[in-house]
């Protein structure tokens, strides 16, 4: 259950291993969480903490490093110097974080201090006052009477909604140790400017994107159409300005993707008819309270909803949008070009797409775990294809009423 990430940086100039860790070592020394280890659930310091156990080298492939589990004895993090996948100069990083330190939102903000030059002033001790940084919650403001009732119902309809059963599907089912991990990049611009036109955000055409590509996928497989799968979509319940800080702040919304829609413009209205009543409903912060419940009652309550849900198919994949650096990023002189986000798999689930706005490019990361690597290329192709056309879609393909998912 960690975060992977690849980072790809151009450069004339190949980064070295002692570089690098010097680097990192200078600033985590201002991140304490990262020299700590979880133990029964408390974030305690890690007396052999050493540099070298969590920034390495690696000439394989990216996908062994990325799924392969963090040492849960150790603080839960690894950063990796690799070569850059496909043509041109420069090198890439992989770095994996565990969830129960970092949120997506987080992991950004935590990059882009991670990223700046090494600071100049004495070092502090990791084995400081963690409480600074720990992830426990600050305490929320006073709910007025109807807001904690909205917040009760919308709870009670999240954990109805997990144990709310769909139909047999490929992307459901049995998911072992190993992943796949794929990107590929889209211009924000263009695919921005089809979300005007059609009036929705760029999260509504997100889901409809996907869900064009979910047709794509299950008609090249000869899968019967259904009617709808249900997506996991993380929301963010960080304040404004308050990404800075460790801990896992998301609550999920469960939208119904509407397989069965072949126009653009349907799905689009579709999902976006859902999104404004979950935003209506405060689904997000009934999120939040099964999560504080979950956390006050023990891990077993999350790891009992969890088989659950898996078994039951409460949803087919997660769908994420998270919001990119503010400013442009570059490692010692080489600028940052692409960063493709994979976010974890739940039990019984096969893929996840993430989706990370970087100077003006949507890199769009997709986790995948099929038994059949061939299944998890042909979904990754599916998903290419329809985001290529929705960002290709113009006023004419409107008049005309030719539906990206259509398009070959």
């Amino acid at each position: 259950m960690h975060i992977a990430a690849r980072l790809e940086f151009s450069s004339a100039k190949d980064l070295t291993l002692p570089e690098l860790q010097s680097l990192f070592a200078a600033q985590v020394e201002n991140e304490p969480l990262l020299c700590c280890r979880l133990v029964a659930g408390r974030w305690e310091p890690a007396t052999d903490f050493a540099i070298e156990r969590h920034v390495r080298q690696t000439s394989e492939d990216a996908d062994h490093v990325l799924a392969a589990p963090l040492d849960r004895k150790r603080p839960l993090w690894e950063v990796w110097l690799a070569p850059r996948q496909g043509a041109g100069e420069g090198f890439a990083l992989l770095i994996k974080i565990h969830h129960a330190l970092i949120d997506g939102v987080g992991g950004i903000a935590l990059l882009d201090r991670l990223l700046r030059p090494a600071p100049q002033h004495a070092p502090r001790s990791p084995t400081r006052s963690i409480t600074q940084a720990s992830p426990a919650r600050k305490r929320p403001r006073k709910r007025t009477l109807g807001e904690r009732g909205r917040e009760l119902i919308s709870a009670l309809r999240l954990v109805r909604e997990h144990f709310r059963s769909f139909p047999p599907n490929p992307l459901n089912g049995e998911v072992g140790p190993h992943r796949r991990h794929i990107g590929f990049t889209i211009d924000a611009a263009r695919f921005d400017a089809v979300a005007r036109s059609l009036g929705g955000t760029r999260n509504d055409l997100l889901l409809a994107t996907c869900t064009g590509a979910l047709r794509r996928f299950l008609a090249e497989e000869a899968t019967p159409t259904p009617a709808a799968l249900r997506a996991f979509c993380p929301v963010n319940l960080r304040p404004r300005g308050g990404a800075k800080g460790f801990g896992n702040r998301i609550a999920p919304w469960l939208v119904s993707l509407p397989i069965a829609r072949v126009d653009l413009r349907a799905r689009l209205e579709e999902i976006r008819e859902q999104t404004r009543a979950l935003r209506r409903r405060r689904a997000h912060h009934g999120g939040d309270r099964v999560a504080r419940v979950v956390e006050y009652l023990g891990g077993w309550v999350a790891r009992f909803g969890v088989a659950i849900a898996a078994r039951r198919r409460a949803f087919s994949l997660v769908i994420t949008q998270v919001p990119g650096p503010a400013r442009p990023l570059d490692l010692l002189g080489a600028p940052l070009d692409r960063l493709f986000a994979y976010v974890p798999l739940f039990p019984g689930q096969r893929a996840s797409v993430a989706v990370v706005n970087l100077g003006g490019r949507l890199c769009v990361g997709i986790a995948e775990a099929w038994p059949d690597p061939d299944r998890g290329e042909r979904f990754a192709a599916a998903m290419r294809a329809e985001f290529e056309a929705v960002s290709n879609w113009t006023r004419e393909a409107q008049s005309e009423r030719v539906p990206p998912s259509d398009i070959r």
